[in-house]
């Protein structure tokens, strides 16, 4: 059985993308390396589809069939945006030889770095001049970096650094939205407490805003209009319908009787007169 299973192995060749009917997704194909032999291809018809990858492997052991779609994805990502960078550095490099200088100062990168003072983009506010010998004058006593005809190679590591830097950024902003909307938000009644099992949390929840309506009439804490609702929405559910002006001795009697008559009640001689 052949073990394509290091995702460091795989590479792409002869990746194909046509830009006018890509819509949400690119439309590509792709071949697919392992450890430089071919042993597939990934197609993609645009229009925001996921990719079709197909191994053609006899006896192979793959990754998930979820992991090596999106291994191919990060590839086709990075790919693209090499030949996305390719085109803007030779773009420069041009404006560079018709007599421009580029430049580049720390502060504005340390500010792009954080995320302050620029709005988002995979490169860093390079400044541009319009001669030679232009940077070095209006930047005098700046620290900086100055990239002119001769700094071609410079100038294409600084911009691949900050593109990665970027990329890196933007995925863990991802994973995080993500994470963060598969997250349930967290119930008022419930704090932080995990309860396995959904019935047996749903009868805690009931048991804690009974508890807060009970501190609203024997305590200092005011009744908060989301216990209140609350409250007045699990009657509905066992067939009591309340008016909304309901005082809250009133609302606190009814959700015993109908809701949790097992609630236990704080003794008599315990509350303050």
């Amino acid at each position: 059985m052949h073990d394509l299973t290091d995702k460091t192995k795989w590479s792409l060749a002869d990746l194909k993308t046509l830009s006018r009917l890509s819509d949400r997704s690119h439309r590509l194909t792709v071949e697919l390396l392992y450890d430089g032999r071919k042993v597939g291809y990934a197609t993609n018809p645009g229009g925001g589809a996921p990719t079709a990858v197909t191994v053609k492997v006899l006896e192979a052991k793959l990754p998930t069939q979820a992991d090596l779609v999106q291994l191919v994805d990060d590839l086709i990502d990075q790919e693209l945006a090499l030949r996305d960078l390719t085109r803007t550095h030779k773009r420069w490099m041009a404006s560079i030889a018709s007599g421009h200088e580029f430049a580049l100062t720390l502060d504005d990168l340390r500010d792009w770095e954080a995320g302050a003072g620029h709005p988002v983009s995979p490169q860093p506010p390079f400044r541009v001049y319009g001669g030679r010998g232009e940077a070095a004058k209006a930047l005098a006593g700046v620290e900086c970096h100055i990239y002119t005809d001769v700094s071609s190679a410079e100038l294409w590591e600084m911009m691949v650094k900050c593109d990665q830097l970027w990329r890196s950024k933007l995925k863990t902003a991802n994973r995080r939205t993500t994470q963060a909307a598969a997250t349930p938000p967290r119930d008022p009644f419930l704090g932080n407490h995990y309860i396995r099992n959904p019935q047996h949390a749903e009868e805690v929840r009931k048991l804690e805003i009974g508890r807060t309506l009970e501190m609203s009439l024997y305590g200092d804490l005011p009744l908060t209009a989301t216990a209140r609702l609350e409250a007045m929405k699990l009657l509905g559910g066992a067939g009591m319908l309340v008016d909304d002006e309901i005082p809250t001795r009133e609302l606190f009697e009814l959700y015993i009787q109908y809701v949790v008559p097992h609630l236990p009640r704080t003794p008599t001689d315990m509350v303050d007169d």
